[in-house]
């Protein structure tokens, strides 16, 4: 006999019920652990040019030289995160991207910024007090994306909920990992 949609709804309610408790009661030694992000930004560096409560989330590394890390904050407001990506200067001269490897850092910098632009359908903001290749793109009211080539290599960051006038300040504490 077929299950009535509405049952179907109430167990997969249920069981993401269930997946949501058991996630948010995780012990604290289960968390993951800031090992290498710790050197990209420091928690207490976050805390005093964003504020306090900001909770490692995760790290990746998508191969080496190429790091992602997430923190969050709950509970003041609406979510807030941060999240940082950064591949090597060396990354980014071996690879180019997979349709060019021929590309420079520059050029990669520049097809970053320009897929955002055309996906949000927005503009960017160059952002000269971090250099010629630093820019942000807004999306809503909520969301930033920055992409600042330096040469420590390629910072990707998305900053959800956190005030942009912020954002330059924490952008030069980043360091590359």
């Amino acid at each position: 006999m077929p299950i009535h949609p509405l049952r179907a709804l109430s167990a997969h309610s249920l069981g993401a019920m269930l997946c949501l408790t058991l996630a948010l009661s995780a012990r604290a030694e289960d968390a993951p652990k800031p090992e290498r992000c710790v050197s990209v930004l420091a928690a207490k560096q976050l805390a005093e040019i964003v504020g306090k409560g900001f909770e490692f989330h995760d790290e990746k590394v998508r191969a080496p030289g190429q790091l992602e890390c997430g923190w969050m904050r709950r509970g003041q407001g609406p979510i807030q995160i941060l999240f940082v990506e950064h591949s090597a200067p060396d990354v980014l001269a071996a690879n180019g991207n997979e349709f060019d490897p021929a590309k420079t850092a520059a050029e990669l910098w520049e097809g970053n910024v320009a897929s955002i632009e055309f996906a949000l359908d927005a503009k960017r903001e160059m952002l000269p007090e971090l250099g010629a290749h630093a820019a942000w793109v807004r999306y809503q009211d909520t969301q930033i994306k920055v992409f600042w080539l330096q040469e420590k290599g390629l910072f990707s960051v998305t900053a959800t909920n956190i005030d942009a006038k912020k954002l330059v300040p924490l952008l030069k504490a980043l360091q590359a990992p």
